[in-house]
């Protein structure tokens, strides 16, 4: 029996675009999420003058 090599390609190309198109999203989702991440951060960073203790009191 001889191997459908046609076939095979096919599915050798299918898979390799798979793995193309995952590792793409992920790196895609990896900045998306250290972006997020980053302006999180900053907005839970108190600014220096809301930590000021007024001197008068």
């Amino acid at each position: 029996m001889e191997p459908n090599w046609t076939l095979i390609t096919i599915v050798i190309i299918a898979i390799v675009l798979l793995i193309v198109f995952l590792i793409w999203r992920n790196q895609k989702d990896k900045k998306e999420l250290t972006k997020k991440l980053i302006e999180e951060d900053e907005l839970s960073i108190p600014k220096e003058h809301d930590t000021e203790v007024d001197a008068a009191d």
